[in-house]
């Protein structure tokens, strides 16, 4: 697997989940007045309004102050990427790249979540002749880890030219790196991990572009469909 950026959320949302006084209730039906503060070894703990702190099991909580935690506390995830790659030489000239990209999705944080999640892989590549940036290839998968604690999904396979006469070399498109972002049924940012801080940064408009569009040096789309 080849290891990428992996990126603060923190710095891309500029905010973290806020907890709020609420009235939780566990399985035998006593209710408390609390704060969620923080989860410790599978555990969270609760604070009253007179700051008296609470250790609570996820399963001495009611179904509905589950779900309540599990939209406050998404999953922490660990995502890892790969690239395979087929080179065939076609002539003295050049020669094509057949290449796919996967990602594995694994869930590291103790706490159940068997929310739908969307994972979205955008591959750039570059074109120096005209400064471009181009969308190789986009591809999206939803999942759960409630059964499974890792989630694999592939790309589809696209091809790039290769060329070795002085004067193509600068026509041709290069790869150049890989944004993975994870969103919850909301829509928002669980985790995310890139080859390149700025594309961690650019993650919501890369997400909806489709292979073959064209991007400034800015990310920012510009042009049509094109071929490789």
């Amino acid at each position: 697997m080849r290891k990428g950026l992996i990126v603060s959320l923190a710095l891309i949302l500029g905010q973290s989940a806020l907890a709020e006084f609420r009235i939780w209730h566990d399985r035998k039906g006593n209710r408390l007045e609390a704060e969620y503060i923080c989860e410790v070894g599978g555990k969270i703990m609760l604070r009253d309004p007179e700051g008296k702190e609470y250790r609570m099991s996820l399963d001495s909580l009611s179904r509905g102050d589950q779900a309540y935690l599990q939209r406050l506390l998404p999953p922490k995830l660990d995502i890892e990427f790969d690239k395979n790659q087929d080179r065939r030489n076609v002539d003295d000239y050049y020669s094509t790249l057949d290449i796919r990209c996967s990602a594995v999705i694994e869930k590291k944080s103790r706490m159940p979540y068997d929310r739908e999640l969307k994972a979205i892989m955008v591959v750039l590549g570059y074109r120096d002749h005209n400064n471009q940036f181009v969308v190789l290839d986009r591809s999206e998968s939803t999942f759960k880890l409630s059964e499974k604690a890792t989630h694999e999904f592939s790309g589809a396979v696209f091809r790039i030219n290769e060329y070795r006469h002085y004067y193509s070399t600068n026509r041709a498109t290069k790869y150049r790196g890989h944004v993975i972002g994870v969103l919850d049924p909301e829509g928002k940012l669980v985790a995310v991990k890139a080859s390149s801080t700025a594309y961690a940064e650019k993650f919501a408009e890369l997400s909806k572009c489709r292979a073959g569009e064209s991007l400034d040096r800015s990310l920012n789309k510009i042009g049509s469909i094109r071929s490789f």
